[in-house]
């Protein structure tokens, strides 16, 4: 039994329900990844709350297992990296107060702790270090595993796992951790055949995001970049352009994914996007392209964790 803690879209709940796991609690602020963790999950579990507020610890505290995939952006070399003084680490703190709440607790329940992130947690400072060490204090025994979802999907997506176990010999000396869902999915077909013309970039999207010239070469890119090849045959970027598109799509930031094929430049399609991170082929996406883009772009992809 899980909780699913700033659940998104769903990834987590994907993957571990995929490994055989029930979800008790899903919690998160947003209401757009709750609409759709619900077409896809169901509503019964699901609790829309603060991270920062306590409402939600008694629950948790009934689980075997508690996941954390809260907003990286703080620690993202994207962005300026300023850590815990970032508006945004609010759900994280208010996440490592419930476990020292929770070992205080005798009467709980909760056995793992996963907490997934971007590496700069751990690379940018020494926020994940000090994450680490108030775990292992907490009585946790703790593994840290920089992973990239190349070894089970067909794109470059590197993020750190850290994984506490209150009973040590559940991460004994020697563990090797499980390479997920067979790399299968690297070969699966992702690039729909039509995926409509209005996906095509405007002379104006491209312009903005400096196009045609050379992806390395141009550095909003290529600090956000994520690269997948897909089949050899095309490149896709996966990106939050910030606020340069405003002016050219509705209100923002964007968010959203670039493919170049053999045509030229689109708009990745939300039903690629979900295949290329991993959900089944029934998973539900937002109805609006830009909310799909981000729900499913901020994830975790299934594969890891199942």
């Amino acid at each position: 039994v899980f909780a699913d803690l700033c659940c998104g879209g769903g990834g987590v709940t994907e993957g571990l329900t995929a490994a055989g796991g029930e979800c008790k609690i899903a919690l998160d602020w947003d209401r757009e990844g709750l609409n759709t963790y619900s077409q896809n999950y169901g509503s019964d579990n699901v609790v829309q709350a603060d991270m920062q507020e306590d409402g939600w610890h008694e629950q948790v505290s009934e689980c075997d297992v508690a996941s954390y995939g809260g907003p990286c952006q703080p620690f993202s070399k994207a962005g300026p990296q300023k850590g815990y003084k970032d508006d945004r680490t609010g759900a994280l703190k208010g996440f490592m107060r419930f476990l020292r709440k929770d070992a205080l607790n005798k009467n709980s329940k909760l056995k793992v702790v996963l907490i997934e992130c971007v590496p700069g947690l751990f690379k940018g400072g020494s926020w994940g270090s000090d994450i680490r060490k108030e775990m292992e204090e907490l009585g946790y025994t703790v593994m840290v595993e920089m992973r990239n979802a190349s070894k089970v999907l067909a794109m470059e997506r590197r993020r750190v796992f850290i994984v506490g176990a209150k009973e040590g010999k559940m991460l004994k000396p020697g563990y090797e951790w499980p390479e997920g869902i067979p790399g299968t999915l690297r070969s699966r077909g992702v690039l729909m055949e039509e995926p409509g013309e209005e996906l095509e970039l405007t002379q104006d999207e491209m312009k903005a995001m400096g196009l045609p010239n050379h992806i390395e070469e141009y550095k909003p890119w290529k600090s956000y970049r994520r690269v997948a090849s897909l089949n050899g045959k095309v490149e896709c970027f996966t990106a939050n352009y910030g606020p340069k598109l405003i002016n050219f799509i509705g209100s923002g930031p964007i968010f959203g994914s670039v493919v170049k094929t053999q045509k030229g430049y689109r708009w990745l399609h939300p039903e690629e996007l979900k295949s290329l991170f991993g959900f089944s082929k029934g998973y539900v996406t937002d109805p609006n392209i830009h909310t799909a883009w981000r729900i499913i772009g901020q994830a975790v992809a299934p594969p890891e964790v199942a």
